[in-house]
């Protein structure tokens, strides 16, 4: 706290690192400013024990008051149900929750009509957008492709682009390809698990899916970044807990973040190779099952090649049979397989279940 009131006056007198050259001259703060002066606590779920406490938000509140007449504490960031379960929303704390995305907030940093008309003639495009971060790579992405718009492997190549940027501006870009896959499967087999519970309120650590803590399948970043994708629909106010009235899920997902996942377990590359959507979606149902059914603290979960893939059937293999046989191909128990040009199998092979 004496930390904190000596960084708050330093930055009122002198001013931030980015705004001196339009800071007023040096001057010691002897009285309140007459002004609303916030603190914005951001990523509060690294600090989860110590802001969850009413008194410890307090007495940060204090410190902020000492200089300014009208102070303000946000704490941001991701499972903040979690954080503040025993804060009472009526009297002590507001919470607020982010909606996903919709066009209208799109069409505010678009700022271009023609980009705006691109992304209604293309489904995956509406589904990036409903994410603000993806919605903004995806803005810039299409700025750049404009006159090559129309063709469906440059929606999938743009689509994976934005996909590889949201992965690369935030925590998950320090993750190795084993540990994203993990925080993919975590987030797939929560979903998974909601879908059964209907109806039911709970937060994430109360869920059969939660990993062990230590080691590289239970680390708090694994499990911080897993719960950072999902959207936490569970409300709480000091220690009860319930779903509003709209819900009927305690875990959701946006769209744009549920192809997040599937770049996170590096199974987009195929899309935009002819096939239909129906085929496309299948196979990524197929991938998701095989997911959700991985045992993730096995053995075999820390080699790469374990995890399920797409695999493009392009060729007979083995080469065509003589007239009236028929040749299938040589799968394996943890691929999905789609039928390539010259390999007449079934549009999507998966594991029989």
């Amino acid at each position: 706290l004496d930390e904190l009131e000596q960084q708050l006056r330093h930055t009122l007198e002198c001013g931030a690192p980015s705004l001196t050259s339009e800071w007023p001259p040096k001057r010691k703060v002897t009285r309140k400013l007459d002004m609303q002066l916030s603190l914005v606590v951001d990523e509060a779920s690294a600090a989860g024990d110590y802001l969850g406490k009413y008194k410890n938000l307090v007495e940060i509140y204090g410190v902020i008051a000492k200089f300014a007449t009208s102070p303000r504490l946000v704490i941001a960031g991701t499972n903040l149900e979690s954080i503040t379960k025993d804060l009472g929303s009526d009297d002590e704390v507001r919470k607020y929750k982010m909606i996903a995305w919709e066009k209208h907030h799109m069409e505010a940093i678009a700022h271009n009509q023609e980009i705006m008309s691109v992304i209604d003639r293309h489904g995956l495009y509406r589904d990036m957008m409903t994410n603000a971060r993806a919605a903004r790579f995806l803005a810039n992405e299409i700025q750049e492709r404009l006159r090559w718009d129309g063709g469906g492997r440059i929606v999938a190549e743009v689509v994976q682009s934005v996909a590889r940027q949201y992965i690369q501006n935030n925590g998950l870009a320090s993750l190795s390809p084993l540990e994203r896959r993990m925080v993919a499967a975590i987030v797939l087999k929560m979903l998974h698990e909601a879908s059964h519970r209907k109806g039911e309120a709970y937060l994430p650590e109360s869920s059969g899916f939660w990993p062990v803590s230590g080691g590289v399948h239970g680390s708090e970043e694994i499990k911080r970044l897993a719960v950072s994708l999902l959207e936490i629909n569970s409300q709480t106010s000091k220690g009860d807990i319930k779903l509003p009235e709209d819900e009927n899920y305690s875990f959701s997902i946006s769209r744009a973040l549920s192809i997040v996942l599937l770049a996170l377990l590096d199974v987009t590359s195929f899309t935009g190779e002819g096939w239909s959507g129906f085929e496309t979606k299948t196979a990524l149902m197929e991938i998701q099952s095989l997911v959700v059914r991985k045992d993730l603290m096995s053995a075999a979960a820390t080699r790469l090649d374990s995890w399920p893939k797409v695999s493009i059937l392009r060729n007979p293999f083995p080469a065509p049979a003589a007239k009236n046989r028929y040749s299938i191909p040589a799968v394996a128990r943890n691929g999905v397989y789609l039928n390539g040009p010259g390999a007449p199998f079934a549009d999507v092979i998966g594991y029989h279940r």
